[in-house]
């Protein structure tokens, strides 16, 4: 039992006595009490998420060939975190995200200005003018917004796999940090930075602050 507690609290940040519940609730199975902790784990993770963030660090990127490059700003509550290995691997993580997403031009669907959203949805519904043409009105509607809602998902970081385990989000790899620092963590922005492009990418700051 000691050495299942032990592995636990490596894989999840939670502590002793959280492990040893999750173990007994689990009838000793260790991949389902892993479960267990994760998703007690996130619950706790959204209540911190209004939390303000004052410290943190500036992370870059610079990916082999020096063509291409990452800066970004990852925001915590305490000096102390900001310092911590959960941390700093997890700005490196969103670095390389970054650089590896060419399409991602925001960080979450929010940041995304209502005048894109429109332009979109106008060629959505222009490509699909025959297809949608014998559809009642709010079924065309619904396929439209699920097209443009498909398509702009792509640009947006959070909704994006983790390049290190596709079956979760960059949002869950977030809160899954935010769990076992038990802090709020922000992307506040990032600039992705390509050899020969006038500019780099930039996104505004997050609207959950």
């Amino acid at each position: 039992m000691k050495e299942l507690v032990q592995q636990l609290r490596k894989d999840t940040g939670a502590g002793v006595m959280d492990c040893k519940k999750a173990l007994q609730e689990a009838n000793g199975d260790v991949v389902q009490a892993l479960n267990l902790l994760k998703k007690k784990g996130l619950a706790k993770a959204e209540q911190k998420r209004t939390r303000s963030t004052t410290n943190g660090r500036v992370e870059s990127y610079v990916h082999a060939g020096n063509r291409l490059g990452v800066l970004l700003e990852l925001n915590c509550e305490t000096d102390f975190v900001a310092k911590s290995e959960p941390f700093q691997l997890l700005a490196k993580n969103l670095a390389m995200q970054i650089a590896a997403c060419e399409q991602v031009r925001y960080i979450e669907w929010e940041q995304i200005p209502s005048s894109v959203i429109e332009s979109v949805k106008s060629q959505v519904a222009e490509q699909l003018v025959e297809q949608l043409a014998n559809k009642p009105v709010q079924l065309r509607s619904q396929i439209v917004e699920a097209k443009v809602k498909k398509q702009l998902q792509k640009q947006c970081l959070l909704d994006q796999p983790f390049i290190k385990d596709e079956q979760l989000t960059v949002d869950e790899v977030i809160r899954t940090t935010i769990a076992q620092v038990g802090e709020n963590i922000r992307l506040k922005r990032f600039a992705r930075f390509v050899l020969g492009e006038e500019t780099g990418e930039e996104t505004g700051e997050e609207t959950n602050d």
